[in-house]
């Protein structure tokens, strides 16, 4: 457990707080203090929080950072934590806690538009394609099918199937890849596809599963579907 004194340190503790020009009070306000929105107004406060990887290569580094204003019109960026250890190894799944005390002081504690992102982002390599042609289909029923971690390159460690997208063709995907919004996202939209030959729907249960359900009329016939999968 780290922690750092924003305002008035007791004696003997100056080891614990900030430096004298970085100071400010922690509360916002007193009793009935509304909540400030405006980085321009007094009270006003705002928390960085980035954890980068170890340089040993377990755990993270943490830096910490509060925006604060307690002087109108002059807010300024406040470092508590320039990069505090953090020795212990990230655990598979991502969960994120978050608890906040003030006793007799008043603030706000909301997060809001919370960005995930991988730290390493430019030494990620790109799935590579590949062609899965042994599905046979029997006409007039729903046709379950599985594609696994082991028919498809995932060339990144611990990567996944996390969700099928379905297409009709590679220019869709090409298409959508080029929107920001879109992209690693599971979109509902591509979780079914209806085409002439009959209807595919990714699996909102299993992961790389999918059925689909031919068309009499297109028995003894092929289709060809394009495949996107988000790990």
């Amino acid at each position: 457990m780290i922690g750092k004194i924003t305002q008035n340190p007791p004696a003997g503790a100056n080891d614990l707080a900030l430096d004298v020009q970085y100071r400010f009070p922690l509360s916002s306000g007193g009793q009935g203090t509304q909540r400030v929105e405006e980085s321009s107004e007094v009270g006003y406060r705002k928390v960085f929080l980035e954890l980068e990887p170890h340089p040993s290569g377990i755990g993270y580094l943490v830096k910490l950072e509060m925006e604060v204003t307690t002087e109108v019109g002059n807010p300024r960026l406040v470092t508590i934590f320039q990069g505090a250890s953090f020795p212990y190894a990230a655990p598979k799944d991502l969960k994120i806690g978050f608890a906040a005390s003030t006793g007799e002081s008043t603030n706000f504690h909301e997060i809001r538009n919370l960005v995930v992102e991988v730290s390493a982002d430019d030494s990620l390599k790109n799935p590579e394609g590949s062609d899965l042609t042994d599905f046979t289909s029997c006409a007039g029923q729903e046709n379950q099918f599985y594609i696994t971690d082991q028919q498809v390159v995932l060339p990144n460690e611990n990567s996944v199937i996390r969700c099928l997208q379905l297409y009709e063709s590679l220019e869709d995907i090409k298409a959508e890849s080029e929107d920001i919004c879109a992209q690693a996202r599971c979109l509902e939209q591509n979780r079914v596809l209806i085409l002439p030959q009959g209807t595919f729907i990714a699996s909102d249960e299993e992961e790389g599963g999918f059925t689909f359900s031919p068309k009499e009329e297109f028995v003894d016939q092929e289709v060809t579907v394009f495949l996107h999968h988000n790990r």
